[in-house]
């Protein structure tokens, strides 16, 4: 795979290989014909050294910028090599074994998948782990309610379990806070937030993050979409999933207490438990469900509408660059084909900043239109 990727146009690896190629050459030819021709005079002996001595240090240069590109390409993360201080020989054959291992994929959350991760990882790379994100307990619920984005908590545990940290770093990660406002706020949930923040999505964010603590394998979260957990037993009983989160919703106002006959604190489960109010519940579930729900900007959707007009034009312009240096290119094809590979990239960007504008503005009109119906029953 490596190697397939090094031969590839424009990674500026293929030259220096071929000039390291050609001073070998010199050099083995010159010390030959040093070493064979024996009544040959001086002045051939000279010139085949000469020209041994340039075919090495045509070797040194060579070796020298192909060490020096392929490091640019490892800093620019287009080659992904993580290196501790283990001993070298053993992590060969550690990294040998485990890339030819089984590839396996996990599907859950909690505690349990991380855990098991931990073992999973030493005997395979090819771990795909697809985690839950319907959890609205402890910090992670509050993160989920105020930045509208998806739980972290689990995601995060996943990310710890087959990163190639120091214990320093999953320490860190780990930490929770005891005082103030973050109290109970797990820092590694925080870093995750501050990475969804500045990428296109929380998957982008997960991979970012997996990037920067040498995951080994894959994180995935089930879905990028907002999901509850919610579940209609046979008896006609409503069970909500709500973590241990339901004092801040209740005075949030996300939830009314008065929808609550009792909390299961272990499990984290509140239940209809009254059999005369089964019906009741059920109704109250159902015209809650079918309620139109006020709607809002997340904070991130907040952030791209703001600036999503500024970046399609950006994108229009580079767009325009690109096809007058194509016109300029016509000769030139290896250029030529980047440049048409890279207009490619950019108009797919465009045409996915373009629906995005048209969801934004759309959702921009619902919201205006429901203040506007909310203040006309206020008056």
């Amino acid at each position: 795979m490596i190697m397939e990727f090094l031969m590839k146009p424009g990674i500026k690896i293929k030259r220096w290989i071929f000039l390291g190629f050609i001073g070998m050459v010199l050099s083995v030819v010159g010390f030959i014909e040093i070493f064979s021709q024996v009544g040959e005079s001086i002045a051939f002996k000279v010139l085949y050294l000469f020209l041994s001595l340039i075919g090495l240090l045509i070797m040194y240069i060579a070796l020298s910028e192909f060490i020096k590109s392929f490091i640019a390409l490892i800093n620019n993360e287009k080659i992904k090599i993580t290196i501790t201080d283990k001993n070298i020989e053993d992590l060969v054959d550690e990294k040998r074994v485990h890339v030819g291992g089984p590839k396996i994929v996990v599907i859950g959350g909690g505690t349990g998948l991380s855990t098991m991760l931990r073992g999973l990882k030493l005997y395979t790379n090819n771990i795909t782990a697809i985690v839950t994100v319907g959890d609205d307990g402890g910090g992670s619920g509050k993160l989920r309610a105020d930045l509208g984005m998806l739980p972290p908590g689990d995601i995060r545990n996943c990310i710890l379990a087959l990163a190639d940290t120091e214990p320093i770093m999953e320490d860190l990660l780990q930490y929770r806070f005891t005082e103030g406002t973050l109290k109970g706020q797990s820092f590694g949930n925080l870093f995750l937030a501050a990475m969804d923040g500045i990428s296109d999505n929380f998957e982008a964010a997960v991979q970012k993050m997996s990037s920067v603590l040498a995951v080994t394998g894959k994180v995935l979260p089930v879905t990028l979409d907002d999901m509850k957990l919610i579940a209609e037993l046979e008896n006609g009983n409503i069970v909500v999933y709500e973590g241990d989160y339901t004092e801040y919703q209740e005075k949030s106002g996300r939830i009314e207490a008065d929808s609550i006959d009792s909390v299961d604190s272990g499990s984290g489960l509140h239940i209809k438990k009254s059999n005369e109010r089964k019906k009741e519940g059920r109704e109250q579930w159902l015209a809650s469900k079918n309620k139109e729900k006020k709607l809002k900007f997340s904070y991130k959707e907040q952030k791209e509408f703001e600036t999503i007009d500024e970046d399609i034009e950006k994108l229009e312009e580079k767009i325009a660059e690109l096809e007058e240096q194509i016109s300029k290119c016509a000769t030139d094809f290896i250029k030529l084909n980047e440049l048409m590979q890279e207009k490619e990239k950019t108009e797919a960007e465009l045409s996915d900043k373009m629906e995005r504008w048209v969801y934004l503005n759309d959702l921009a009109e619902k919201i205006e239109a429901q203040k506007r119906e909310n203040n006309n029953e206020n008056i």
